[in-house]
C-alpha cells in the first residue's frame, strides 16, 4: 500500500512538470558554392579590371615614352642661321691716282648645335618620373575601385538570391553596375548582355 502511494505521488509529480517540446532541426547554411554558380556566366572580375585600365591607360601618356623621346631629341641639331649685308668703300691707289669702289655684300652663315648631354640625361626626367608614379597610384585605385564595386554587387545579389528582397538592394545593383559600365566605357554592360544571351 505505501508502495502504490509513492507511485501515485511519483506519478502525479512527473505528469505535473512541464514537458519541453522536442528540439527544431536547426537551420543549415546556404550551400555558397551553389549560389556562386549562379554567376559564373557573369563576366569575372578579371575582364572587368581589364577593360577598366584599358580605358585608364588610352588616357594618359606613357612618361618614361615621354623621357626616352626627350633624350633621342638631343641627337637632333639645333640650326641657326644669320644673314647680314654690308656695304664696303675700297681705296686703291694706282699709278693713275686712287680709284674708289664700293661693294655690295651679302653673307649667310649656317651653324648646327648639338646638345649631347641631353642625350644621356635630360632635364624633363624629374617631372616624368613623378608623373610615372602618379599615374602608377592613379591605376591602383582604380583596381581597389573596381573591385570594390564589383564585390559589393555579387555581394548583393547573394543578398538577393537568399531570399532578401527589397527595392533598395535592387537599386544599388543598378546603380553599381552603371558605375562599372562607366568605368569600362560600356564593356561591363556589354559582357553582361553577351553573358546573358549565352546559351
Amino acid at each position: 500500500m505505501l508502495l502504490g502511494t509513492l507511485l501515485c505521488c511519483f506519478t502525479a509529480a512527473a505528469s505535473a512538470q512541464p514537458r519541453t517540446p522536442p528540439a527544431e532541426p536547426e537551420p543549415t547554411a546556404p550551400d555558397l558554392d551553389a549560389l556562386a554558380a549562379r554567376f559564373e556566366h557573369e563576366p569575372t572580375v578579371a575582364e572587368v579590371l581589364r577593360a577598366a585600365l584599358l580605358v585608364h591607360d588610352r588616357g594618359v601618356a606613357d612618361p618614361s615614352r615621354a623621357a626616352r623621346r626627350g633624350r633621342r631629341s638631343a641627337w637632333l641639331p639645333e640650326l641657326r642661321l644669320r644673314a647680314r649685308r654690308g656695304r664696303q668703300r675700297d681705296a686703291n691707289a694706282t699709278q693713275s691716282g686712287t680709284n674708289l669702289s664700293t661693294d655690295d655684300d651679302a653673307v649667310l652663315e649656317g651653324t648646327l648645335v648639338f646638345d649631347l648631354p641631353r642625350a644621356v640625361y635630360s632635364g624633363d626626367e624629374p617631372v616624368w618620373s613623378r608623373e610615372a608614379r602618379a599615374q602608377a597610384a592613379a591605376r591602383a585605385q582604380l583596381v581597389r575601385l573596381v573591385v570594390g564595386l564589383y564585390f559589393e554587387r555579387r555581394r548583393l545579389q547573394l543578398d538577393q538570391a537568399l531570399g532578401a528582397r527589397d527595392v533598395e538592394t535592387a537599386v544599388r545593383i543598378m546603380e553599381l553596375e552603371a558605375l562599372l559600365d562607366g568605368l569600362t566605357e560600356g564593356r561591363f554592360g556589354e559582357l553582361l548582355r553577351q553573358s546573358r544571351e549565352a546559351p
